[in-house]
């Protein structure tokens, strides 16, 4: 019994000396990186902070808007990284970031997006690869849909949440000290699932797999992401408790329009995982985690060069 309780009480020092040397290394990171950072990440969630990184995220303190100014002098900055961001924010807002980005960008430096290609998703469904489809969505998450009378294994309500990223009463975080049940919304692991009383994450109530049916359709692939994202907000849900996801869709032809639309000095190109600044985007894993590994699958990449 003595050895029971001397193991117990060593173990749970041992956590307390990890927690205290996370938030040792988090608040060095942090304090520096005002004085040092050169490279910024926008809409970066709750990634841990990283030496020669300035994170910018409401999860961090920084409310993005189409009103927001980065706190960043011209052309003092060498890079920018945004992954799976855009598709959250309005056209207004992602117009302002990117001419805020043109601006604290130095000249011939680039402005990097990543951004879902929901014509992964679709072309899923159309070649009927159901069960890729399926493996999309968590089971745990699935489990949920009963709440609303909704089918799991049915494959358009799978589509329709593969690419709304689907409705949720949650916020969800990678680290287990920032979980909050008691927050409203509550703060849970990703992905998160049946497990939490009361939480729900799927497609909302009042959404029928024929609808759906049709619109994949009759609608371009560009025009159904929207239709999709419009039918969230359509819901009987509340949506201060319930927010969906996703508001825009990105793919890089659509980067190149609305940069000449809007007169911004960006070159467009299509670009690929780890092709560029390798070893700056190893830090905080942003393109070489195994969760981001099976993102690239679905995603575009995109290197907008300040010009």
């Amino acid at each position: 019994m003595r050895n029971l309780k001397l193991i117990i009480k060593k173990s749970i020092l041992i956590s307390y000396v990890r927690k205290f040397y996370e938030d040792c290394k988090q608040f060095f990171v942090t304090t520096t990186q005002n004085f040092f950072s050169l490279n910024l990440d926008i809409g970066a969630g709750d990634m841990t902070p990283t030496f020669g990184w300035k994170n910018i995220d409401s999860l961090q303190g920084t409310l993005l808007s189409k009103d927001s100014i980065l706190e960043q002098d011209d052309e003092s900055v060498n890079f920018i990284y945004s992954s799976h961001f855009f598709e959250h924010i309005d056209d207004l807002t992602a117009l302002n970031l990117l001419k805020e980005g043109h601006r604290v960008l130095k000249k011939n430096k680039i402005f990097r997006i990543v951004v879902p290609n929901q014509s992964y998703f679709i072309d899923l469904y159309k070649n009927a690869q159901f069960e890729k489809l399926s493996m999309e969505v968590p089971q745990s998450v699935k489990n949920t849909w009963t709440k609303y009378g909704h089918n799991s294994k049915n494959n358009e309500l799978l589509l329709f949440s593969s690419i709304t990223a689907v409705v949720t009463n949650h916020i969800t975080t990678r680290f287990k000290h920032l979980v909050d049940l008691k927050n409203k919304p509550p703060v849970v692991l990703a992905p998160p699932g049946d497990n939490i009383e009361d939480f729900y994450c799927g497609p909302p109530p009042n959404i029928t797999p024929e609808e759906i049916k049709s619109a994949i359709d009759s609608k371009s692939v560009h025009d159904l992401c929207l239709w999709m994202f419009k039918k969230c907000d359509d819901g009987e849900v509340d949506f201060d408790k319930y927010p969906f996801e996703h508001k825009n869709n990105w793919n890089p032809q659509r980067f190149s329009d609305f940069i000449k639309e809007n007169n911004l000095c960006f070159d467009v190109a299509e670009a690929k995982p780890f092709d560029t600044h390798q070893n700056l985007l190893k830090r905080g894993k942003r393109e070489t985690s195994d969760n981001n590994s099976h993102r690239h699958t679905f995603s575009y990449f995109i290197n907008l060069t300040k010009y």
